[in-house]
């Protein structure tokens, strides 16, 4: 057994050889190892090129012996092998790698027969060229492969050259069954590690890449015009040897006569599908070309194969990329008119009716070029071309001719005969999602929008009026979200013609506003689509009282949703989701006498149960439970009729063998949280408990409080059983966060903090790798586990510190003016400038998202028209960096577990220092310790708290400047950099800061 100050060494050899994405993800693993107990880690890089000399020599001496290359004791032979042993020598730059290839030529050149000049010359050629090595492997491939497997790889080469994005597995194993029609027996993955792996490498374990030097090898150049595919080709090539005059006379004699009298009628052959090109090699042109015919073909499909879905999405997005690569080539590589009329028909006939785009909806999701003029513009590139539409009919030419008449707006009336298509589902239809139709129809009303330009006409007054006086409706990106709706159906109205609008209108359009988080008005939309249909009759009552659990949903007083629940209950008195809603309403409101007055008989109350049981959202279903629990639990008649109940279900479950549903009641009830682990682990069949792992983990966490607070209030054996049993939870589960947590509070209370930290150290080992990492985007991960290890290690103070770097959003004048002073005084004259266009371009203060997006986009813009290598530039790049760190901070808000308040500048909450990540509001918090029912389910009232103080202006501009504030050795305070914060917790844990060069 090593001892504690055993220093390990591994060596890696050959990492040299790895791809640059392999070699980062191997260099992180080692880094952020979790497994034992940390200890400092060095990771050193040695050129073994500069130190194996002797080491090359002795393996090609024992290569040669073992291989029995010229090892006779004639004079030639030990002249050919010095001779050989040299080369070797010279050419191998000390890499084994380049020994072992050139050992592969000479072997060939012997089987095959070849001469001393042969061997001479190859071992004389320049071979330190990487793409020469990677050529010559690839020629070894050519000659062992298949081939089928030739033009497999042929294949995904057309993918990783052309496309404009790295390719998923998934969407190439769809590419590989649209070319080929069938399934290869072999997963992708194993043939790219395994004998594609001379040119493919996985990133991630998902992307396709080239390896090195791959693309110069298989990118081929044109040395001929090229064809169409449409175009007959007939190769032949006829060898004649040992022929004199006459019988080559005779020859031909004899084909020519064949071809009058039978015109040369061969007989059918077996298949030729196997006979394939041998050669791997892609032109760049050609690879363009045949993801675009691809893509047409799949769309002029009624259905897409399942096997090749996966495709589709990238197809549709990735459409304008293919086409504007393909209108750029030139020379050899241009098409031919059959190629670009294919191109010209179909771009027509995405854009003519509609259909097209409808058809293949469900693939659209991430289509982007319907918002672009110029995407938009590579489609006229082909609609423009005379070739590409030569095969149109009169009709069609002249629908684009008077298009083209309008220069300005011919992108939006090309687009016009889809959009009326998506018009119609956005408001007049219920299969589409409601959020993804609304973005095409007002990315559709961006186009022509000038950039930086803000409209502040009200919608009736631009139908009236605009740039050509047409009664275009245009969006700006200056426009609030209602606004933009309400462009949106205004122009929807005058397209399709409606004067009138009916309640699917409404429920629609208010499901739009939903989407946006605007229930104001999404709540005006569907009290219009109520009154529409209480206007009916005979009246339609299961669509009103969908209608009224929705606006239920979007009330934001419990009063009011409990009304509009109280409405669709008379509508549907079976609908047993309504008295659900209700009870959850009636605890919010903290009105448990009405709760009490219906929907807690027993049959109801099973039944209520019953369907929070159904629920797929476990989320759904406990709040179902907690909202009965906080009921029952303040009567003792209702209490024992729940009790009584749920014993019945529970035998019931257990006797009809329905586990799942008897884990789920035993961590309900919580009488037998083992039980319900024990069901889970030993009864539900292995492939169902994914379905249970919210449960499970649950009744784990819940188990574990139970034994923890069990610990810390009484004395004697009993404390020190439920310490193990805390324990040995946490070993069952050594991945659950809340026994580990509890685990370590309870060391901390007991004074045992080194124990507390022991369990924690790998954890707090990964959250310095995450903060030490010079990627800021993820530094929130790093700061919410350190607050959460520092709590449950007893470091109060210090937990309190990492808490102060999670804040809120906050972006106004006073913000930005400070961070960007906070620069320097190389930042002046940008800083001026960004704080004038925020001025002038951000009068909302309090709408902080969209002021930090705007101001993004304007820094971005500046620093794409400065000189790259200007300070200038520097100066912008800096502030992006500076924005980015601040749009992380828009998800780092605590909230309070039990109501949702926020901490921000008016609340502040209390900590829980044992639960994991529990927060509480004032006022939760004062209704805890005093006993009330329902905050049990969340905390104890015989834990311990420490508060979060509100937010202040002062504290934000600390966190966003990288400070923390720490006592001074003389009872005062100073302000630290973060760094710095982070190397005295390093210390304190016993570890060294260096090895994240922490200050």
């Amino acid at each position: 057994m090593p001892s504690k100050n055993t220093t390990h060494y591994i060596l890696l050899d050959s990492v040299n050889t790895l791809s640059p994405a392999d070699l980062e993800r191997l260099l992180r693993a080692i880094q952020q190892r979790d497994q034992g107990m940390p200890s400092r880690v060095r990771v050193l890089t040695i050129d073994i090129t500069k130190h194996n000399k002797p080491d090359i020599k002795a393996f090609i001496v024992e290569e040669l012996k073992r291989k029995g290359i010229f090892q006779g004791a004639d004079e030639d032979s030990q002249r050919r092998k010095t001779m050989v042993e040299e080369r070797l020598w010279v050419r191998s730059n000390n890499s084994y790698l380049t020994i072992q290839q050139d050992l592969r030529k000479v072997e060939e050149i012997i089987t095959s027969g070849g001469t001393e000049e042969e061997l001479h010359r190859v071992l004389h050629e320049s071979s330190t060229d990487p793409k020469e090595l990677v050529r010559a492997e690839i020629e070894g491939l050519e000659a062992m492969l298949k081939a089928r497997e030739i033009e497999e790889i042929n294949e995904l080469l057309v993918w990783v050259i052309a496309s404009d994005e790295s390719m998923l597995l998934v969407e190439l194993e769809a590419a590989l069954f649209l070319r080929f029609k069938t399934v290869s027996l072999q997963p992708l993955d194993k043939k790219i590690t395994g004998k594609y792996s001379k040119i493919f490498t996985l990133i991630y374990g998902k992307y396709l890449a080239l390896k090195d030097h791959v693309r110069d090898c298989v990118v081929a150049q044109r040395d001929r015009p090229r064809q169409s595919a449409d175009d007959p080709k007939i190769t032949a090539t006829i060898s004649i040897t040992n022929g004199d005059l006459k019988l080559v006379q005779r020859f031909f004699w004899d084909l020519n006569h064949y071809s009058f009298l039978g015109g040369f009628a061969f007989e059918p052959t077996s298949d030729q599908t196997n006979v394939g090109q041998r050669k791997i090699q892609v032109y760049e042109a050609d690879a363009h070309l045949e993801i675009v015919k691809r893509t047409f073909d799949i769309l002029s499909q009624p259905v897409v194969d399942e096997r090749g879905k996966a495709l589709v999405p990238y197809l549709m997005r990735s459409l304008t990329t293919h086409l504007k690569a393909l209108s750029e080539v030139t020379g050899l590589d241009e098409l031919q008119p059959p190629d670009k009329q294919f191109i010209g028909s179909h771009v027509y006939e995405m854009f003519n009716e509609g259909d097209v785009i409808e058809r293949n909806w469900d693939f659209c999701y991430a289509v982007r070029w319907y918002e672009r003029d110029d995407e938009m513009d590579i489609f006229w590139e082909w609609l423009d071309d005379p070739v590409a539409i030569a095969g149109l009919g009169p009709r069609d030419k002249r629908w684009l001719a008077e298009l083209k008449k309008d220069k300005k707006h011919r992108n939006s009336g090309l687009l016009t005969p889809a959009m009326t298509m998506v018009a119609r589902n956005w408001l007049q239809d219920t299969k589409w999602s409601t959020f993804r139709v609304f973005r095409w129809i007002r990315g559709f009303l961006r186009l022509g929008a000038e950039p930086q330009q803000e409209d502040r006409t009200t919608v009736a007054e631009q139908t009236g009026k605009s740039d050509t006086g047409s009664g275009r409706i245009i969006i700006y990106d200056n426009d609030s979200n209602v606004r933009k709706i309400l462009k949106a159906e205004q122009w929807c109205k005058q397209l399709l013609g409606v004067t009138e609008v009916d309640y699917t209108w409404c429920i629609r359009l208010g499901d739009t506003y939903a989407d946006v988080r605007e229930y104001d008005a999404a709540s005006e939309q569907y009290k219009k689509a109520a009154e529409i249909l209480q206007a009916q009759d005979p009246i339609d009552k299961e669509q009103l009282r969908d209608v009224f659990k929705t606006l239920a949903e979007f009330a934001t007083d419990p009063d009011y949703a409990l009304e509009y629940l109280k409405e669709a209950a008379r509508l549907d008195a079976e609908d047993v989701e309504i008295p659900c809603a209700m009870l959850r309403q009636c605890i919010t409101s903290k009105n448990e006498d009405e709760a009490r007055v219906s929907g807690t008989q027993s049959t109801l109350l099973m039944a209520m149960l019953s369907t929070a049981l159904g629920k797929g959202n476990e989320i759904d279903m406990l709040a179902v439970f907690n909202a009965v629990f906080s009921v029952v639990s303040s009567s003792a008649e209702l209490r024992a009729i729940f009790q009584h109940e749920m014993e019945v279900a529970i035998v019931a479950a257990r006797t009809e063998g329905k586990n799942e549903e008897l884990a789920t009641l035993l961590f309900q009830l919580a009488s037998d949280l083992r039980e319900c682990l024990d069901t889970i682990r030993e009864r539900v069949a292995e492939e169902d408990r994914y379905r249970l792992d919210f449960i499970k983990q649950s009744a784990i966490d819940r188990l574990s409080m139970v034994y923890f607070d069990r610990a810390i209030q009484t004395e004697g054996e009993e404390p020190e059983a439920d310490v193990e049993r805390l324990r040995q939870v946490h070993m069952d589960d050594p991945a659950a966060k809340i026994p580990k947590s509890a685990l370590a509070s309870l060391y901390s209370i007991k004074g045992q903090r080194d124990k507390a930290r022991d369990i924690s150290r790998a954890e707090i080992v990964e959250a310095f790798n995450i903060l030490a990492h010079d990627d800021i985007l993820n530094d929130l991960d790093g700061f919410v586990a350190l607050r959460n290890l520092l709590n449950h290690t007893g470091d109060y103070e210090n937990a309190l510190r990492a808490a102060l770097l999670l804040p809120e959003l906050r972006f106004d004048g006073t913000v930005l003016t400070t961070l960007l002073a906070g620069e320097g005084p190389s930042m002046e004259a940008v800083s001026e400038e960004l704080v004038q266009y925020y001025d002038r371009e951000c009068p909302d203060t309090d709408r902080h998202w969209e002021s930090l997006t705007k101001l993004w986009r304007e820094a971005s813009r500046l620093a794409d028209e400065a000189d790259a290598a200007s300070k200038r530039a520097a100066c912008l790049d800096r502030v992006q960096k500076l924005l980015a760190k601040l749009e992380r901070e828009i998800e780092c808000s605590l909230p309070g577990n039990t109501c949702n308040r926020y901490w921000d500048y008016d609340n502040g909450l209390h900590a829980c220092k044992y639960c994991y990540n529990v927060f509480l509001c004032n006022g939760c918090w004062d209704e805890l310790r005093s006993g009330k029912a329902g905050k049990d389910l969340v905390c104890s009232s015989t834990h311990a708290w420490y508060p979060l103080p509100p937010w202040t202006m002062e504290k934000y501009l600390q966190t966003c400047q990288g400070l923390v504030r720490m006592k001074t050795d003389n009872g005062g305070e100073e302000l630290v950099s973060v760094s710095e914060w982070l190397g005295t917790l390093c210390e304190e844990w016993g570890l060294s800061k260096a090895d994240w060069d922490f200050e």
